[in-house]
């Protein structure tokens, strides 16, 4: 069976179907596959964003650092981010892109608000004082570009920090990090870590969650679809349903994985 293929006019009108708006601040984790054979790659769904958001939007992605030896230096100029796919590392290596400081979870962004990255200090990687509560706070958007909850909302691990679920603790990471003027600096860093292995992410649940508040928007591609939130919205469900449940975003390693919903081409 051919592989369907994905143009700049389809993007175009795929990202239109979910109401993106001129001026403002998007935050994008994008998996390119679940649009086939894109025509024009990251690049030219930078283009399109760019198009729909104009001169005064931001686009902000995750460009996060799990591999990296805790005797490197962090340096948010050059470290190649891990797993994050071809969109971040497009907007990473953008002329004027800004990087954040955490070791760890750390973001880049290109637009006029890309320099609010730049606030946090880096020495939480989620929680109160990390790029998650910035960008929250900040009114950013979400966009889960060909995306699960499952595959690029980390924001939820954020929500876990922020309610203090119990099969998670507080460890300290020692890092490095090389500054603008090249010198290399200490920093530690406040990670979120899983406690007890009996548990695994179960994330896919907050689809039905978003879809029963109507703060989602969704939008098909060509083999499963987009998701656009509000950060502060998809924040306001998932904390309801963790003092409902604190294990809402979780499930025990010995039950078998849910089906995934919405996802058929």
């Amino acid at each position: 069976m051919a592989v369907i293929r994905t143009t700049r006019s389809d993007m175009l009108a795929h990202l239109q179907t979910l109401g993106i708006r001129p001026g403002e601040r998007l935050v994008v984790h994008g998996s390119l596959l679940t649009f086939g054979y894109l025509e024009g790659g990251a690049a030219m769904i930078h283009h399109v964003l760019r198009e729909l958001l104009g001169p005064a939007g931001t686009i902000v992605v995750p460009t996060y650092c799990f591999e990296q030896d805790a005797g490197i230096p962090y340096d948010p100029a050059t470290c190649v981010s891990t797993g994050m796919g071809a969109f971040s590392e497009y907007v990473r290596l953008l002329p004027g892109a800004v990087r954040s400081r955490t070791p760890i979870h750390n973001h880049a962004g290109e637009g006029p608000d890309a320099s609010l990255l730049l606030q946090p200090n880096g020495t939480c990687s989620m929680g109160q004082g990390s790029d998650f509560e910035l960008l929250e706070q900040a009114g950013f958007r979400l966009l889960l570009l060909g995306c699960r909850f499952s595959q690029g909302a980390t924001f939820l691990h954020h929500l876990e920090a922020l309610h203090g679920v119990p099969y998670r603790q507080w460890i300290t990471l020692a890092r490095y990090i090389r500054e603008k003027d090249g010198t290399v600096q200490p920093i530690t860093c406040r990670y979120y870590s899983l406690l007890d292995k009996d548990f695994l992410e179960n994330f896919d649940p907050v689809d039905a969650w978003m879809a029963a508040d109507g703060n989602m928007i969704t939008s098909r591609a060509a083999y499963g679809q987009s998701r656009l939130m509000s950060l502060t919205a998809l924040q306001s469900c998932v904390m309801s349903r963790l003092v409902q449940d604190p294990f809402a975003l979780v499930r025990k390693a010995s039950s078998p994985c849910p089906p995934c919903t919405g996802e058929t081409a």
